[in-house]
């Protein structure tokens, strides 16, 4: 098992999810994101439909060709989908990771 303070995030790809890691692995889980999302700590939030992000790891948002995406310590952006932004940038700066 993978404790949940070295996963950035979680991408749902079917019935699998890939757990993206601190250390730039990714590792692939036989889940589905939905069960993940209702199991996980509450740094998890859904960003987009087929992203779970830590909070923890973030340290802002910003907005590259027309797109809102999320920053994170390690490991490139993840999507912000248009009607989870205003909720993911309240939930960032109570994290205080606002951009």
């Amino acid at each position: 098992m993978v404790p949940l303070d070295e996963i950035v995030a979680v991408l749902g790809a079917d019935d699998y999810v890939e757990l993206r890691l601190t250390n730039g692995r990714s590792l692939l889980h036989a889940d589905r994101l939905d069960r993940l999302e209702a199991e996980l700590s509450p740094s998890f939030q859904r960003i987009h439909r087929s992203v779970l992000a830590n909070l923890a790891h973030a340290t802002g948002y910003d907005r590259t060709s027309g797109r809102l995406r999320l920053k994170v310590r390690c490991g490139p952006a993840l999507p912000i989908s248009r009607n989870r932004a205003n909720a993911v940038k309240v939930a960032l700066h109570s994290w205080g990771s606002g951009a």
